[in-house]
């Protein structure tokens, strides 16, 4: 836990006085809730100066921070925590202490938030079928392209790593770590669980955008022709759903690329089939494996690595372990070896990390397995230097710099895929440092930040008060918040100073920033496969 923002605003109550690291006296203590069944507990932690960042500088974030490890806590319950300093108290919220936490209280809540997000489809309680006019080639001609789900506050649909492909491959992440959990919700009845009924929707969706001829994707899907997709209005009344006419979606030139929906594909097909559902997926699968690596020869990509275990799994052909053997070759050849960013890939590298971790956890006797754990141990070491501060959060690397945000939009889907990586090096590793460092991306999301924000609509303990999403134009969602939204998080203050900004207007315009404010599926791809490698 860290003691930050408002807590610090609390316990200075208002005063100016500012104390050194010498004179503070601190004491803080964890105590079983109020209305728990115990009341017998409480704890005494060490609460050890933290510092300030950037102190002193141009930069300077404003607060004292300090930093209490209480993981030596087992004990399952609900919680809350009190520090008391110089006579003035501030008591934590409620919080809960048991295994599968993250699971049990937003995993649902983000599959639901794709459910909302779906594009050609009735929600009930928030828009009917949309955009059924979906949508024009770059010719003129008119092809199926209804379905998927709406990227982001805007209705456009990308195909791009992170898009629809990305997105399924998430969901049946989660789904592999939890199966009987995500079991128990069928809002349907249809006997498929949300989870796959939501993956087997975007299944479809890049489906309608195969090229039969060559077995490549599509490109994005822009609602209205020109820059019409910044229309503001409901989904249903975004274009009048009436194929031909002039507000059309269109389909931009050139390919689409997603790798992650070749093991999507690949996964769903089987978890389908064992339903008794026939489908073509694992042809469609093999289809878009061939053009993505032209015949298995490019071998380079984490995502295509990721997508070669998955085909490999289900077929058992040595083709595809040979091709993830290679292309694990290749990312530990990219690593950097020395300088600032010794250890990373590139500027840092989650995906290469993740994907690397994902092919030893799978063949944990191939001979490969001992150079990535070494390459690992390197990647982490470097991510520990980038996270040496009270909250643990990572910096991003911006050529000689580091900064903690970037200057023009928020990344917490960055934060989330490094804790997704960081979650499947600790099963590899067990290595306590890159768990403690998984979680604090996480917990700099769901609100462990100087302003207490939890950037994961519907839980924790304060929101952003507005999204940027065109859904606050739906009567009765003018807050335009969909449940398990997470918008695009923290950019750097006034686009200027290394602070956190966030926009935390309540009115005046029609939106708050898209900058800091707008959903957009990446995040919530990546805080799925988080929370997966983080249920063991």
């Amino acid at each position: 836990m860290v003691g930050s923002g408002c807590v610090s605003r609390n316990l200075l109550n208002g005063r100016q006085k500012v104390w050194g690291p010498d004179q503070i006296n601190c004491v803080f203590r964890v105590r079983v809730a109020p209305g728990s069944p115990k009341h017998n507990f409480e704890a005494l932690f060490p609460f050890p100066f933290s510092g300030r960042i950037y102190n002193g500088t141009t930069n300077d974030w404003g607060w004292y921070f300090w930093r209490v490890d209480f993981s030596a806590l087992r004990e399952p319950g609900n919680y809350h925590a009190a520090a008391h300093m110089e006579g003035v108290r501030a008591d934590s919220y409620p919080f809960a202490v048991r295994r599968n936490v993250l699971l049990d209280e937003t995993a649902q809540i983000a599959v639901d938030f794709f459910f909302i997000q779906r594009c050609g489809f009735e929600v009930p309680g928030w828009h009917k079928a949309c955009h059924l006019d979906d949508a024009n080639l770059p010719d003129g001609t008119h092809l199926d392209a209804t379905g998927g789900w709406h990227s982001a506050g805007d209705y456009n649909k990308l195909m791009y790593e992170n898009g629809d492909g990305g997105v399924v491959f998430a969901l049946l992440s989660g789904y592999r770590s939890a199966p009987a959990w995500f079991d128990r919700f069928d809002r349907n009845h249809d006997g498929l669980p949300d989870l796959l009924d939501e993956a087997n929707w975007g299944a479809q969706f890049v489906f309608r955008m195969q090229i039969p001829e060559t077995g490549g994707l599509r490109n994005h899907v822009n609602q209205g022709p020109g820059r019409n997709w910044t229309k503001w209005s409901i989904p249903e009344m975004h274009t009048d759903n009436i194929i031909g006419t002039a507000d059309d979606p269109v389909i931009s030139p050139g390919e689409g690329n997603s790798p992650l929906m070749i093991g999507g594909w690949a996964r769903l097909s089987n978890l389908l089939k064992q339903r008794g559902m026939t489908n073509d997926y694992l042809e469609r699968a093999i289809r878009l494996w061939n053009h993505a690596t032209k015949g298995g020869t490019q071998a380079a990509s984490p995502q295509l690595l990721l997508s070669a275990i998955e085909l490999h799994n289900l077929t058992g052909e040595a083709a595809y372990l040979d091709y993830a053997r290679r292309s694990a070759e290749a990312l530990i050849a990219q690593q950097v070896t020395g300088g600032r960013l010794r250890g990373a890939f590139g500027s840092y590298g989650e995906l290469s990390a993740g994907a690397l971790a994902s092919f030893a956890l799978a063949y944990p006797n191939d001979p490969l397995v001992e150079q990535i754990k070494q390459a690992v141990k390197e990647y982490l070491t470097f991510c520990l230097s980038t996270a040496d501060n009270p909250f643990g959060v990572s910096k991003q690397s911006v050529g000689d710099v580091d900064r903690f945000f970037p200057p023009d939009l928020g990344n917490n889907f960055q934060l989330l895929g490094r804790a997704w990586a960081a979650g499947l090096i600790y099963q590899l590793t067990a290595d306590a440092r890159v768990l403690s460092y998984a979680v604090d991306q996480v917990d700099w999301v769901l609100g462990k930040n100087p302003l207490n924000l939890c950037m994961f609509e519907g839980k924790g303990s304060f929101n952003p008060p507005r999204y940027h999403h065109r859904y606050n134009m739906i009567p009765g969602h003018e807050r335009g918040a969909v449940p398990g939204t997470i918008p695009n998080g923290f950019v750097r203050e006034m686009g200027i100073a290394d602070r956190p900004g966030f926009d935390l207007s309540r009115g005046g315009n029609r939106s708050p920033s898209f900058r800091t404010s707008e959903p957009w599926l990446v995040h919530n791809m990546f805080y799925l496969l988080a929370a997966s490698a983080l249920n063991f």
